[in-house]
């Protein structure tokens, strides 16, 4: 990866059970921002434990870093939703078409095409956070069991015609990541929810 921030490490699996669980392994070893990455992901995991079905050609993906306060900790699950927005519309161009989703959602078309899932744990070296990313690049899972009223998966490829590798699609989310991780600390958390709602729809719904 050429263009991979610096101060930031890396770690590729070919298969893991879950990469946050791996940043769960891994956390309390860290030494600076680390992330994550699965070729296969074998078992996922959205917000209330729900599963997270990962296709091959996804991005499944983690990272874990450091917390220096549980302050607006909650907040920042807005931070990590508008870097993966910022990645999606930077390497596709349709920046009309990707929206945001309450609470972890980013929607392509009106359907579901990423998700965030934020962990803290406390570790012997102090607080992590891991914020956990699932992107349909090239496949939509299929999803019998999906609730009434959630957004139809969908998956990149399908909706723009844009083909994209994990690796491409996560060295332009960590970079995006770092730069919203770095609003957030410098700016406030209501500057970034402020930004979180110019691209929010369908609030108050909590599917």
């Amino acid at each position: 990866m050429n263009n991979w921030p610096d101060g930031i490490a890396l770690r590729a699996l070919e298969e893991v059970d879950s990469t946050n669980l791996e940043c769960r392994r891994i956390a309390s070893s860290i030494g600076q921002p680390t992330w994550v990455i699965a070729r296969r992901q074998i078992a996922g995991r959205g917000r209330m434990m729900r599963s997270w079905v990962s296709c091959e050609g996804n991005l499944h993906a983690s990272c874990v870093m450091e917390l220096r306060s549980l302050e607006n900790v909650a907040i920042f699950s807005f931070a990590a939703a508008l870097a993966l927005r910022d990645a999606c519309v930077s390497l596709t161009g349709f920046r009309d078409s990707f929206s945001l989703k309450w609470p972890n959602d980013v929607l392509l078309n009106g359907g579901k095409v990423a998700g965030v899932l934020l962990e803290t744990i406390k570790s012997a070296a102090g607080y992590r956070l891991i914020a956990g990313f699932g992107v349909n690049l090239a496949a939509r899972p299929n999803c019998p069991d999906r609730l009434a009223g959630t957004p139809r998966p969908v998956c990149i490829m399908e909706e723009t015609g844009i083909r994209l590798s994990p690796e491409q699609f996560l060295e332009r989310l960590a970079r995006a990541f770092d730069a919203r991780g770095r609003e957030f600390r410098e700016s406030g958390a209501c500057q970034t929810v402020s930004s979180w709602l110019r691209f929010a729809v369908q609030l108050g719904e909590l599917t």
